[in-house]
Parts: C-alpha cells; sequence; structure tokens
C-alpha cells in the first residue's frame, strides 16, 4: 500500500504533518481492519488531530491503538508478520518499566519508519523537506479493557459513526486534504476528554506508571488547544465540574485534583468503573515527580500565555529556576 501526501497543500506545514500522520495511521489501520480487529486510534495522536494551535502541536513518536480484548493476540500476530516488525519481548525496554510517566501497552514494536519511510513505499512525497517528514517509531497496542472499558465493544465492532466515534477526517472535513483519506476511527473530542477524566478518576493517586501524569497532560491539551463545538455532543453531566474547572486550573490545581476521587467513587458505585486494584495507594502526599509536574504546569500557567505565542529564554530560564529550587526543597 503505498500512501500519497499530495501536492499542492492548502495550509500551513504543520498541517501537512498532521495529514500525514493520520495517512500513516490510516497504513496501520488498514492492516489491522483487514485482519478484522476493531481498532481506534488513541493517545496523543488521537489529541494532536483536534489541535489547532499550529506551536501546540503534540510531537509524539507513536501511534496508539486501542482494539479488542478479544482480538489483541490476532492484533499482534498481523503487526507481527509486517516486514519482520517483531513484537517487542526486551524485558528492558523502556515502555515496560516501572514508575514511568506514560502508561504500559499491551503490545508494542520499534520500527525505523524515519529510516524506512521512502525503501518501504509506505509514503510518497513529492517534495522531500523535513517538514514533509514525520517521525513514528513505536506502534503500541492497548487493551480495550484498561482504557476504554466504559465504550460498548459493538461500537469498536460497527463501521456505523455514533455520538462517540467519528472518522478521522471528518472533523477537518471541510478541508480539501483531508479528504479520502482512510477511514480510522477516533473518538469525537469530548468522548476523548470524557474517556481521559475516566482513566485520571482511575488511576489518581496510583503507581506512577499507570499513566496519570500522561493522562493529565493530554487533558490539560485538550481543554486549552483544541477546537470542540459542544453543540455537536457535550460533556456527561457527572464530569462537568472537572471539565469547567480545567479552564482555570492553572491557578487552581489542587480543586482539580481534589475532584477525582468524587467521580471515582460514583463510578465505582454506579458499576462503571471496576474496583481499582493497582497494588497500592499512595498516601496524601504526591511523589516528588507529581508534584515537580504540578509546579512546572502553574510555573507554566504564570508565565506563559496561550494566546501569544512561546516562551522566551527569560521565561524558560525563569521556569527552569522554580524547577531546580523546588527539586532541592523536595530532596532534603
Amino acid at each position: 500500500m503505498t500512501v500519497t501526501l499530495n501536492v499542492p497543500f492548502h495550509g500551513t506545514w504543520y498541517r501537512r504533518r498532521q495529514v500525514l500522520r493520520a495517512k500513516v495511521a490510516g497504513f496501520f489501520s488498514s492492516i489491522l481492519d483487514g485482519a478484522q480487529v476493531p481498532n481506534i486510534l488513541w493517545g496523543e495522536q488521537a489529541v494532536d488531530m483536534f489541535i489547532d494551535e499550529e506551536h501546540l502541536a503534540i510531537e509524539s513518536r507513536t501511534i496508539e491503538f486501542v482494539v479488542t480484548d478479544d482480538s489483541l493476540d490476532t492484533a499482534v500476530r498481523e503487526l507481527d508478520s509486517f516486514d519482520q516488525h517483531k513484537v517487542c519481548v526486551d524485558p528492558n525496554c523502556i515502555l515496560i518499566q516501572p514508575n514511568q510517566d506514560l502508561p504500559v501497552p499491551d503490545a508494542h514494536f520499534h520500527t525505523p519508519f524515519l529510516q524506512r519511510l521512502f525503501t518501504l513505499g509506505w509514503v510518497t512525497l513529492e517534495k522531500t523537506t523535513t517538514r514533509n517528514v514525520v517521525e513514528i517509531d513505536t506502534i503500541s497496542l492497548f487493551a480495550k479493557s484498561r482504557t476504554l472499558w466504559w465504550l460498548p465493544d459493538s461500537t469498536l465492532h460497527s463501521s456505523a459513526k455514533c455520538t462517540d466515534i467519528m472518522d478521522i477526517s471528518d472533523y477537518h472535513s471541510w478541508s480539501v486534504d483531508w479528504q479520502n483519506l482512510y477511514p480510522v476511527k477516533i473518538l469525537q473530542p469530548m468522548a476523548l476528554a470524557e474517556a481521559l477524566i475516566f482513566l485520571l478518576a482511575r488511576d489518581h493517586r496510583h503507581q506512577t506508571n499507570s499513566g496519570f501524569i500522561h493522562w493529565k497532560k493530554l487533558i490539560f491539551t485538550m481543554s486549552r488547544q483544541c477546537l470542540i463545538d459542544e453543540r455537536i455532543r457535550t460533556i456527561r453531566s457527572d464530569f462537568q465540574a472537572y471539565w469547567s474547572a480545567l479552564h482555570d486550573a492553572v491557578n487552581d490545581l489542587d480543586h482539580l485534583l481534589a475532584l477525582l476521587p468524587g467521580i471515582r467513587e460514583k463510578l465505582i458505585e454506579a458499576r462503571e468503573m471496576p474496583p481499582v486494584n493497582f497494588g497500592f495507594i499512595r498516601p496524601p502526599l504526591y511523589s516528588k515527580w507529581e508534584l515537580v509536574d504540578l509546579v512546572w504546569l502553574k510555573a507554566w500557567g504564570e508565565v506563559y500565555d496561550l494566546k501569544s505565542g512561546p516562551l522566551t529564554d527569560q521565561d524558560r530560564d525563569m521556569k527552569q529556576s522554580l524547577l531546580k529550587s523546588f527539586l532541592e526543597y523536595s530532596s532534603e
């Protein structure tokens, strides 16, 4: 299969890379679809598809898919047989190490994608410039029961669109450059925000490799950098307080965190979330790295105006100084 980026392109270089990412995701989704594996684009690449400000882009080298639990083995087998990209079983691989901020995938593949971009014919580019290249070096698979358990399996199996699912090109249907892309499934923006709140509530104050910090960064990105039309779909009522508080989060992060245990308890009581069992629950104090992350976000809010552009060198120095002081304090 050859994926071609049409030129001339109508838009910025960031939009060009965004479309290219969508085409690469479409290539791997087509492999899974061909094997009858229900799949949906997930993670940073999914959030990136809704970002409207190019200077706030997510630079991720991983494409993630959620697949139904009963099709995970088939998905691994299909991707495993593709161009000798064997599933990673290295016990020392950084992606499966404990005490990290990223969720551990159920299976993943390392692919020297950038070097093989042209030789395999996956992507054909009429102009070979750095702005035409997207760096993807990992394909990760997540079982639905660990990520989107609240979504009926039938939603991923069905080709019909609904209030939770859309095709990757639907959000940009006004643009000629997004037409005729492979119909990769993706959560509607508000459904994606709900999924992240589910995960935040589940993983709050649990061991660090649960992915809490990762979910938090993605929900901040969605609330501040993505265009979400709430006329199409509003957030569920029991998440509304958290979603509203996100827009003032740089000033009241403690309030945001305080809302999560209550959300979790109500979801468990309503049987919308399985009882949490991650080995241990943190004491009331945050870990050093969670606190660093909170301080970082507070510093970001104080020195960065989302409407005016990126940080200046002086702003970066201020942030680094703040973090250095905090690290020295927290290590005492």
